[in-house]
């Protein structure tokens, strides 16, 4: 299927194409799930981009307020004259907002321009057919910005309107009782606590539980600046009548700028988003990684298909001889319970380990398991006890190739025998699996009584002593079939003794195998233990081996790759244990994420056939998430463009406030103010409101996580088989306050020089 007609470029809707030729005959549609994957994270994505520009457009509209509120008063003389000329409302309704036209159309050019921009470097050009549909799209959403603007600031128009003259032309505005202020400071205040309830319930996701930590930091914000404008004004007054001229001064300043509570509070709410972005970003991140690394195993997988897994753990070995960047592993998600087995020798090296997947395991113990057999011919020492003659085959594996190797030594006629055969295809060293030693049934249809004694086994071309007299006779190197014990061992001085047992009628009652890999095998289980655990030994089933003994060494909360269900163990082992018969499973290779390409250049080189390669970072970003992580950094931005919103907005608050301060210095100069206070006193101002603005923003975001609470999940799908990582750490936080301190500090030294600039003159 071409990914345009899935996509639906050019206004194409396959989904629609496909329910009309519904009505024709019965359709077969492959792609419907997949297309309701991709609805399903176009709608994610959709209420992400909200989530993330609602709060900063209705921050943008409150900041053109307070802006529009603050230049009103250059605008209160223009309504006077108007109004002493018999102007009419419409009149002066045109001639006040006018003066916001040009301004607000400028902006909204350039607003537009930028957005393009930044939209193309973040998601890319559009695709061939939308972009008429893109630009219609961002001329509107520009034009809503506009005229949702263009309306607060005719509210304000319209107040001046309605102001008589006499007030109109009064340097200080007539105070007001605060009371539409105090209504709206108790709506904020309702919807942060309805928004933080619906945050903790059980759909935090619905409703105003969307917005909850930017409500809280809004309410938050809104209730500190009055503190502080409080604490303020008794302080500088407190302050001044101590002889505290510098400090009392500024706080005073602070105080008796009109509408500087509300400053603050915008520049707060703003450092409240900037990191509660970057926190829920960064713990996003986190989260996604760590989940990707669970369902992995390693910071790189690759999905092979090798012969078998003795051909796999050689071509490992043969690409990574210091077990630096690779290892060897397999899953079988249909065994029961499901089981992956790992390297556990380089499982430290290359594989990523969570504090909730336990201890991390060791290597096995090492077993004294008989030398690899690399001659030419075996020589065997054998009694048969029987009255006919038997067969005593070696079965052995290619610890290169991994392939079988049968020796076959019979028949054996009775009595003691030393008898050689000839070994090809172990140039590479093979291993002994296990004996078959068939049992003949007896006349009364039972197996024959009569046993078999093996001595020595020894190698030719060269000699090699593989396995003496005593090594043979000690009955804990070697088992049966753990499912059919249809051979009776017995071990002594002569040898192993080997006779058929009741069950040897059974299939895999005729093997003897060679105990080279610790039994019972080691487990990690995650999950409840499986039924049939509960009324006998654990044990694994390994294809031909039948059920392996096996031992938990610990039960852990969660397991790589399985999850909350399954067991882990050696691969080693397993490949041991399942001999030549081979194992069932995903054969994988893990590598670690600064592999060297030649390592993967050379376990292709060994033979293996590499079926999917897959990355951490790949899988993370394939999770669908929640809140606005499906917008990705477009949230980030949008915080950005809150601080430098709420910066404008100060700015335009300084430079109002910029000629009345300006007078008053002047003024007490003449009444003997040292110039030093006066300069201490302009500096300081600025500085703390930049202060109070970041620690009360600080403090709000650590207000509004802490109400809210930490999040049950960050994945769309609910999944938390790990802790989530903290929605808002340190260094986030530090990151947005030292953001904060830095673009609002660079503002308030621009404001200060300016005011230097002005008041140079000023007599002393």
């Amino acid at each position: 299927m071409p990914v345009p007609l899935m996509r639906g470029d050019g206004g194409y809707d396959l989904g629609d194409l496909v329910a009309r030729a519904g009505a024709l005959g019965e359709i077969t549609d492959p792609t419907g799930p997949l297309r309701a994957v991709l609805a399903e994270a176009g709608e994610r994505l959709l209420r992400a981009v909200l989530l993330a520009a609602v709060p900063v457009l209705l921050l943008g509209w409150y900041a053109i307020a307070l802006a529009g509120r603050y230049t009103a008063r250059d605008r209160r003389r223009d309504a006077a004259w108007a109004k002493l000329r018999g102007g009419s409302r419409s009149r002066l309704l045109a001639l006040l907002s006018g003066q916001h036209l040009a301004p607000l159309l400028a902006g909204g050019l350039l607003g537009l321009l930028t957005g393009a921009g930044a939209g193309w470097l973040l998601a890319g050009a559009p695709v061939a057919g939308e972009r008429v549909v893109t630009a219609a799209w961002a001329i509107g959403a520009v034009l809503a910005v506009l005229l949702g603007a263009l309306g607060t600031l005719v509210v304000a128009d319209l107040l001046l309107i309605r102001t008589p003259v006499v007030l109109l032309n009064r340097e200080v505005p007539t105070a007001r009782s605060g009371r539409a202020a105090l209504l709206a400071d108790l709506l904020v205040i309702a919807v942060a606590i309805a928004a933080g309830y619906q945050a903790r319930s059980g759909s935090p996701d619905a409703g105003v539980g969307a917005i909850a930590p930017f409500a809280v930091a809004v309410a938050v914000a809104v209730l500190l600046a009055r503190l502080l404008i409080r604490a303020a004004d008794r302080g500088g007054g407190a302050a001044l009548r101590a002889g505290r001229l510098r400090l009392g001064l500024t706080a005073v300043r602070m105080s008796r700028l009109a509408g500087l509570d509300r400053v603050c509070a915008l520049l707060a709410v703003a450092v409240a988003m900037l990191a509660g972005t970057t926190g829920a970003a960064t713990a996003d991140r986190d989260a996604h990684t760590a989940r990707a690394e669970a369902e992995l195993g390693a910071a790189r997988v690759l999905t092979v298909r090798a012969e078998n897994w003795t051909a796999l753990r050689h071509a490992v070995a043969v690409a990574d001889p210091q077990g630096r960047y690779a290892m060897a592993a397999a899953v079988d998600r249909t065994a029961s319970p499901p089981v992956v087995v790992v390297d556990t020798a380089r499982l430290a090296a290359v594989g990523v380990w969570c504090p909730e997947f336990g201890p991390r395991p060791q290597p096995p113990a090492a077993v004294d398991a008989v030398p690899l057999i690399t001659g030419h011919a075996l020589v065997l020492r054998v009694r048969n006890d029987r009255p006919a003659p038997a067969t005593v085959d070696a079965i052995l594996q290619d610890e290169v190739t991994g392939a079988t190797v049968t020796v076959g030594f019979g028949p054996v006629p009775p009595g003691e025998h030393t008898v050689t055969r000839p070994v090809t295809g172990c140039a590479g060293g093979c291993r002994l699996v296990r004996w078959q030693i068939p049992s003949p049934p007896g006349p009364d249809g039972a197996p024959a009584p009569e046993p078999i004694t093996l001595h020595s086994l020894r190698g030719r071309d060269p000699d090699t002593d593989l396995l003496s007299t005593a090594r043979f006779g000690d009955a804990t190197r070697w088992r049966t079939a753990t499912s059919d014990a249809g051979l009776a061992l017995a071990g002594g001085a002569g040898g192993l003794t080997v006779a058929a047992g009741r069950t040897a009628v059974k299939s895999g009652a005729d093997r003897l195998y060679a105990v080279d890999a610790t039994l019972p095998l080691p487990l990690l289980l995650a999950g409840p233990i499986p039924v049939a655990w509960r009324f006998g030994e654990p044990a694994i089933n390994v294809l031909g081996a039948g059920q392996v003994p096996a031992r938990v060494t610990a039960e852990v909360a969660a397991l790589p790759v399985l999850g909350a269900t399954g067991v882990l163990t050696d691969f080693d082992a397993v490949r041991r244990i399942a001999a030549e018969t081979g194992a069932t499973g995903i054969t994988q290779v893990w590598l670690t994420s600064d592999t060297p390409a030649a390592v993967v250049d050379r376990l292709t080189g060994a033979g293996l056939i590499v079926l999917a390669d897959e990355t951490v970072t790949a899988r993370a970003g394939r999770t669908p998430g929640r809140g606005t992580a499906p917008a990705g950094s477009f949230a980030l931005l949008c915080a950005v463009i809150a601080l430098l919103t709420a910066a404008a907005a100060g700015a335009v608050a300084a430079a109002v406030d910029r000629a009345p301060q300006r007078a008053s210095a002047r003024a007490l100069r003449v009444q003997g103010l040292p110039a030093s206070t006066a300069a201490a006193t302009r500096h300081l101002g600025p500085f703390a409101l930049v202060v109070a603005g970041t620690a009360s923003g600080v403090l709000a975001a650590l207000v509004a996580r802490r109400v809210v609470g930490e999040p049950a999940s960050f994945f769309a799908d609910g999944w938390r088989l790990l802790p989530p990582p903290e929605a808002l750490g340190w260094l986030p936080l530090l990151g947005a306050a030292l953001a904060g301190f830095l673009v609002l500090g660079v503002l308030g030294w621009l404001t200060a020089a300016v005011e230097r600039t002005r008041t140079e003159g000023t007599p002393r």
